[in-house]
């Protein structure tokens, strides 16, 4: 059995009032940070510890549970081996469907393309040409069953970045307001009703800008038990979902 090393620091939290505990099964320290404004969500166990997601704004933090159920460690987990298990986990954490479609993840809110093959990861700017043509050149091994993409939207390219990505995201059917827009090219679209500064188009921005990513289109691709980044479209799109040599 491997070990596990714990880069993190312990909190220390109020107890709940016994009613409270007795009512429910999730830990009091989670049932804490929930009441602090943290959506929460369970990463399942690791090396005996429930892990959990805390998500409030752009901000997110991983914590294991004490067996007692009245503390935290915030920090990430590691085996013996270097292996990052908090990591692994967020990689296998299935997007949490919110409304209209859209989907938050550990990497940012967004939409699903697709529905078979590799699911790749993509920021996109909706001002981006290289974002454009990635969208096009993606299309056949979209409808072959080859890729999916889930699209998270950002604006980082240009000050119309931001209220055009809000537009599209806040349409009804966002995927299909994202891709109507991307085959019209449509740069002056924004839609009277949405608000230009969309808390998620805000948030995904903070995503793109803390893990310093610089180019959009930027692709995550899961590669065994590690997340391969992709600066840029590739030349050719089949690398996305043909096996590594």
């Amino acid at each position: 059995m491997h070990k596990s090393i714990y880069t993190a620091t312990l909190i220390f939290l109020s107890p709940l009032p016994l009613s409270e505990v007795a009512a429910s099964e999730t830990p009091s320290a989670i049932e804490y940070l929930k009441r602090q404004g943290n959506e929460v969500i369970a990463l399942g166990k690791a090396n005996g510890l429930d892990g959990y997601l805390l998500i409030k704004g752009a901000h997110k933090q991983t914590v294991y549970v004490t067996p007692d159920g009245k503390a935290v460690i915030a920090g990430l987990m590691f085996n013996d081996l270097g292996e990052n298990l908090t990591a692994n986990q967020l990689r296998n954490l299935e997007p949490i469907k919110t409304e209209n479609g859209l989907s938050k993840t550990p990497y940012g809110t967004g939409f699903r393309l697709g529905s078979g093959g590799e699911l790749v990861i993509v920021y996109a700017d909706p001002l981006c040409p290289a974002c454009h043509k990635f969208l096009k050149d993606a299309v056949v091994p979209i409808k072959e069953g080859k890729l999916s993409l889930f699209i998270i939207p950002v604006g980082v390219i240009a000050k119309e970045s931001t209220p055009i990505a809000s537009s599209l995201i806040q349409s009804a059917k966002p995927a299909v307001a994202w891709v109507n827009y991307h085959n019209k090219n449509d740069h002056n679209f924004v839609n009277s009703q949405a608000n230009s500064n969309s808390s998620i188009i805000l948030e995904n921005n903070a995503i793109f800008s803390r893990e310093q990513f610089r180019l959009t289109p930027t692709i995550l691709r899961k590669n065994g038990d590690r997340l391969d980044v992709m600066s840029g479209a590739p030349k050719n799109i089949s690398v996305l979902y043909e096996s590594f040599e």
